[in-house]
């Protein structure tokens, strides 16, 4: 089983190589090849993935969350899925429920992409129910994105803290782009970072603090 799973992860890093990644950049592309290594990402029944640039929708979002944060392998007592959520992620999205990183969602709202100001949330409310990062160390005061006034303000301060933990970034126009849908190769970046800080608590490394 070991073998074929290599070999299932291999063929998906040459597909990924000649398809997805092409215009996308060295680091999405490396992100993206780590998460099909650790069987993170999974494609689609003929093995594709989608390409770099495409945008993302709740349902992976979560899915790829929960599988960087071990969610459904916890003892958490994790609800039946709702009927609505009966799909390849509905074990996902019940787990991320039950750890109140998600709201419940439509099944439309499931299906919907995710902008970069509810992906900063996401991840942030997952990494601080895992324990991951130490609470308190967020500058009072962090220097405003120039377009810091399009957040909305409850998902401004996760926005500040997404970019500090290194697991978003903002470009050399320091706008953040909040209402913008996140890419698959910005997720996959993101989610690498998320499943770094979840191996280093499990080996006592973790609880991280913002810099």
């Amino acid at each position: 089983m070991r073998l074929r799973s290599f070999a299932v992860s291999l063929s998906l890093i040459c597909l990924i190589s000649i398809t997805s990644l092409g215009a996308a950049s060295s680091q999405s592309a490396i992100a993206i090849s780590e998460l099909i290594r650790l069987d993170i990402i999974h494609g689609d029944s003929t093995g594709a993935l989608p390409a770099s640039s495409q945008e993302i929708d709740h349902a992976k979002f979560i899915s790829l969350l929960s599988r960087s944060l071990r969610l459904e392998s916890e003892p958490l007592p994790v609800p039946e899925p709702s009927p609505r959520y009966r799909e390849w992620y509905s074990s996902s999205v019940a787990a991320a429920n039950a750890y109140l990183i998600v709201p419940s969602l439509t099944q439309d709202q499931i299906k919907q992409p995710v902008s970069r100001e509810e992906a900063a949330t996401l991840s942030m409310r997952g990494a601080f129910a895992r324990h991951l990062i130490r609470p308190g160390a967020v500058p009072a005061s962090p220097p405003p994105f120039a377009d810091e006034a399009a957040i909305d303000p409850n998902s401004r301060t996760a926005s500040h803290q997404a970019v500090l933990m290194g697991f978003m970034s903002v470009g050399p126009d320091n706008r953040f782009r909040p209402t913008s849908a996140i890419t698959f190769g910005e997720t996959a970046e993101l989610i690498v970072r998320i499943n770094d800080l979840y191996t280093a608590s499990q080996n006592g490394t973790g609880g991280q603090e913002h810099k």
